[in-house]
C-alpha cells in the first residue's frame, strides 16, 4: 500500500472508531471496488453503499432491489436509535 492510500485508510479508520465512541452510525459512501469493500469490512464499517453494489436507481427499481436483498440477507435492518 502506498503512502497516500495508507493515509486515506488511517483517516477512515479513525473516523469509524470516533463514531463508535460517540455511539453514532457510520455509512461509508462511494464504495466502487472490491478492494475498498474489503478494507472497510476489515475495520467493520457499519453500513456501506456505492456503485460497487448498484448504480443510482429510481424508486420504482429500488424497492424491488431492497426487497430481494433483504430476502437474500445482503442488507441488514438496524434498529432505529431513539
Amino acid at each position: 500500500m502506498n503512502q497516500k492510500a495508507f493515509s486515506k485508510a488511517a483517516i477512515v479508520e479513525t473516523i469509524v472508531n470516533l463514531a463508535r465512541l460517540l455511539e453514532l452510525d457510520v455509512v461509508a459512501e462511494g464504495v466502487e471496488t472490491e478492494a475498498e469493500l474489503a478494507a472497510l469490512n476489515a475495520i467493520s464499517a457499519m453500513s456501506i453503499q456505492g456503485f460497487y453494489f448498484s448504480r443510482a436507481l429510481p424508486e420504482y427499481e429500488l424497492t424491488p432491489l431492497i426487497e430481494h436483498n433483504l430476502k437474500s440477507r445482503r442488507v441488514v435492518n438496524l434498529p432505529a436509535r431513539l
